[in-house]
């Protein structure tokens, strides 16, 4: 492959991975607020523990796979291409 395009490539891999990590960050902090303030609530607390412990499992493998994906397309990061 052209060493540009690859280039290019790899850059914009770079952004899809470190973005995933930064916008999974905010929706994970985005998520714990009305999580916390719903755990509060003895009626529902040990069910809302549940679904945030499963919600915050579910968002980290889904940008994972994200990630993981990305990094196949074009593959390992080395010169000999």
């Amino acid at each position: 492959m052209n060493p540009k395009w690859l280039g290019l490539l790899r850059l914009a891999q770079d952004a899809v991975d470190h973005g995933s990590r930064a916008i999974e960050k905010v929706h994970l902090q985005s998520a714990q607020r009305p999580f916390f303030v719903l755990e509060q609530i003895p009626a529902i607390a040990g069910t809302v523990q549940l679904v945030h412990v499963l919600h915050d499992a579910l968002v980290t493998t889904t940008y994972s796979a994200v990630r993981l994906v990305n990094r196949s397309l074009i593959g390992p990061s080395h010169d000999d291409d």
